[in-house]
């Protein structure tokens, strides 16, 4: 059980690093002022920023689904 939750530990840490790394990436082309100007394929990269952002946030959620999908539910037991 102990190395299971330590996979969880790692995941929440690669989640957690690559929102923050995101983030990051995002203040420095909003001071760098390109927010409007710079695009990929024709779209504006802070929208990407935010869409890699939001996909994190999602795998997050998705491993905290699975991490606590067997745990019971005290208030169910009232």
């Amino acid at each position: 059980m102990r190395a299971r939750g330590g996979r969880f530990r790692v995941l929440y840490g690669v989640v957690a690093v690559g929102i923050l790394g995101s983030l990051l990436a995002l203040v420095a082309v909003l001071v760098a002022g390109g927010a409007g100007h710079l695009r990929v394929g024709g779209v504006p990269v802070i929208f990407l920023g935010e869409s890699v952002v939001v996909a994190l946030f999602v795998a997050f959620w998705l491993v905290q689904t699975v991490e606590l999908w067997n745990a019971p539910d005290p208030a169910l037991r009232a």
